[in-house]
């Protein structure tokens, strides 16, 4: 066995070759019907380095098998192939795509498929972030709209006044009866004591209290059949009824013990008139 020279393109050949592996020619002697019953050579094995997982043909199945002149990796298109055909990119595509391109060196090659890796983990990286960014505005808007709903809910029970702490503290007075039809106020004949006054303050309190917390509820009762069109509406109705309830009738936190009285007497007409009114709609 020794070597000889193609006749097709003058390199030096085994002269047990069939054909030229440079050119092609059939090595002398040789036709074509000999060299198409022999048996194709294997390819040449893979330099070091090139086999190997990729993520970039994992995650950017398509469009790294374009890139990289992989054209098997269209199969991603089919629909039953394409929860296969990632997968195995990921595992032949990079030998697939150092037999397809053309490449300088394998140091060449490889820095390529790492572009391809990196660029496959910044989508990923990307899509998390997008994804938390949603998850937290979700959670904001869910949050603002329970706040809403508590603060609807806690204004209905809250919006009548209370006595400051400076208003003498009352006696334990004996209950009253539920909330009593508006009256006319009681007429003082004679100056009232310190003693008489301190119970007749409590009891309208008392009273007032039970009133404006009857409000409370027919308001809610209201606001639960009105569709949300008229609620803003009727919210806004409320809140100029309490301003001006609280500007006609005066402070309860006031010095005198009159005073504190005629206050009362009055938040407790007005309220109980609302709540006829409200109870009407």
């Amino acid at each position: 066995m020794g070597m000889m020279f193609c006749r097709g393109c003058g390199q030096q050949i085994h002269d047990s070759a069939l054909s030229c592996p440079h050119c092609g020619a059939l090595a002398q002697g040789q036709t074509a019907a000999q060299v198409a019953s022999q048996p194709s050579p294997p390819p040449p094995p893979l330099p070091e380095g090139v086999a190997g997982w990729s993520w970039g043909a994992l995650f950017l199945n398509l469009i790294w098998a374009i890139g990289n002149k992989t054209w098997v990796g269209l199969l991603s298109l089919v629909p039953v192939l394409g929860l296969v055909m990632p997968f195995v990119l990921a595992v032949k595509g990079r030998e697939w795509a150092w037999r397809n391109g053309t490449w300088r060196d394998v140091d060449h090659f490889r820095a390529v498929q790492r572009k391809w890796d990196i660029a496959a983990f910044s989508m990923l990286a990307s899509a998390a972030a997008l994804f938390v960014i949603l998850a937290v505005i979700g959670a904001i808007q869910e949050h603002n709209s329970k706040t809403l709903a508590q603060y609807e809910a806690e204004y209905a029970t809250s919006s009548a006044p209370t006595l400051a702490n400076n208003t003498p503290t009352p006696a334990p007075a004996p209950a009253p009866a539920p909330a009593p039809a508006p009256a006319p106020a009681p007429v003082v004949s004679a100056p009232a004591t310190q003693a008489a006054t301190i119970p007749t303050t409590a009891i309208l309190l008392d009273a007032y209290n039970q009133a404006d917390l009857q409000l409370n509820e027919s308001y809610k009762a209201m606001m639960a059949r009105l569709g949300p069109a008229l609620r803003q509406g009727v919210r806004d109705q409320q809140r100029a009824w309490i301003k001006q309830r609280d500007a006609s009738c005066g402070s309860m936190n006031a010095s005198e013990a009159d005073a504190q009285r005629a206050a009362l007497q009055c938040l407790l007409s007005l309220t109980q008139k609302r709540t006829q009114e409200i109870q009407a709609m």
